[in-house]
């Protein structure tokens, strides 16, 4: 198995490519110790920079806004615990809801990545400049409409950016996922 920070070089490495100078954001070694240092595993390294790339995507986080302090106090933080609870929705919360195993399986796969994501809620651009909101929804035809208004809530919460406030004062409070879930209903209503 490789080190926490080979892996997240070898990431770092393609993200300079992407956008078109050293590391793009991480630009400093000094950010990328404090990633290395907050996130301490190599899954959730991976998860970080895919949160972050997804923030970059969405335009909800700009690379100058990427600092040492930033990624320490606020960004590594808040995606660890939207890993979490990521992890506490798709199983604990999700099996103590009456939805059949089926729509449990789909909403799992489908929510279970950044990329599958990524892919319906950040519209890609051609070279042209020609925006593409053509989506792939095809997956959700034969979910029922709690199965989809649980996906776009976890959406929402784990990928989006819409409950952030919340979820940071959460987290400045030391609430984990659990507390977050139990403590804001509304949030996961079905």
């Amino acid at each position: 198995m490789q080190a926490p920070g080979h892996i997240a070089l070898q990431i770092l490495q393609v993200w300079g490519e992407e956008f078109g100078r050293l590391f793009g954001p991480f630009n400093s070694v000094y950010k990328i110790e404090g990633l290395i240092q907050k996130a301490k595993s190599q899954e959730n390294i991976v998860w970080v920079l895919k949160s972050i790339q997804d923030g970059l995507a969405m335009k909800t986080l700009q690379p100058g806004s990427i600092t040492v302090n930033s990624l320490k106090q606020t960004i590594v933080p808040l995606a660890l615990l939207k890993q979490s609870l990521l992890h506490e929705l798709l199983y604990t919360f999700l099996d103590s809801k009456p939805f059949t195993s089926q729509a449990r399986q789909v909403m799992r796969a489908r929510l279970a990545n950044h990329s599958t994501v990524r892919a319906s809620i950040v519209p890609s651009v051609d070279i042209e400049g020609t925006i593409d909101i053509d989506v792939d929804m095809s997956w959700g035809a034969t979910q029922s409409e709690p199965a989809m208004k649980m996906v776009q809530a976890i959406e929402g919460m784990v990928y989006g950016e819409w409950y952030d406030t919340p979820l940071k004062v959460a987290l400045k409070a030391g609430k984990g996922a659990d507390a977050i879930i139990n403590n804001y209903p509304s949030v996961t209503e079905d």
